[in-house]
């Protein structure tokens, strides 16, 4: 189970502060930029590196994002 991924030059985490955000950081975690708010989802629970896709754990359901957790759908 992790609340951060890295995706090669690219972090990606759970917001700490905002567990609706998902957030990215390019230069090692310096500065995070949100990417993903989930408005009907719930919390992020956990984020699992499933290949070329992200699968997330919610507080509502399971989600899969195809484009670096840019968008997310209910898989």
């Amino acid at each position: 189970m992790s609340q951060m991924l890295n995706r090669g030059k690219e972090l990606l985490r759970i917001c700490p502060t905002d567990h609706r955000k998902i957030e990215y950081s390019y230069n090692g975690g310096h500065l995070w930029v949100p990417c993903y708010t989930s408005v009907i989802y719930g919390d992020f629970i956990d984020l699992t590196d499933n290949g070329g896709d992200i699968l997330a754990i919610t507080t509502k359901c399971t989600l899969i994002s195809r484009n670096e957790g840019r968008m997310w759908v209910k898989k």
